[in-house]
């Protein structure tokens, strides 16, 4: 197992550090900062991490990480997805969220590699997106 209490606790660390900065929070930080935790946290190198992974079955989709297994861990399917308000000030209509969500929970849930995987959806939304919920 890769995504250890540990990796989480980094993780979370990483993007609490940036929260309380005030740094606007893109869904690339949240990709990005997984890659550090597993860096930090896990032993994993940073070459074993796969981003924008084509999907080996379902054409034109990609994974937006992908850990193969080794001797030291286990595969590892990750997709991050972060609503929030768009620099325009509008949002998108709740229905395009929704099938975006849904495709990436479809996507990791299709997603094989022959043998076991572990399957993470990271979703994150920001406070405009939780009050009109």
């Amino acid at each position: 197992m890769v995504m250890t209490q540990e990796v989480f606790q980094r993780f979370s660390q990483l993007l609490g550090e940036r929260l309380l900065k005030g740094t606007r929070i893109e869904e690339d930080v949240v990709r990005y900062s997984l890659f550090a935790a597993l860096t930090d946290e896990a032993s994993v190198l940073p070459g074993e991490i796969l981003l924008e992974y084509e999907d080996p079955k379902i054409p034109r989709a990609k994974i937006d990480g992908y850990l193969p297994s080794n001797d030291k861990h286990t595969a590892a399917v990750w997709e991050p997805k972060y609503d929030r308000e768009i620099p325009s000030g509008h949002n998108q209509p709740r229905s395009n969220e929704a099938g975006a969500l849904i495709n990436d929970v479809f996507r990791l849930g299709a997603f094989e590699i022959g043998g076991p995987i572990e399957r993470l959806l990271i979703y994150l939304t920001d406070e405009e997106i939780n009050l009109k919920s």
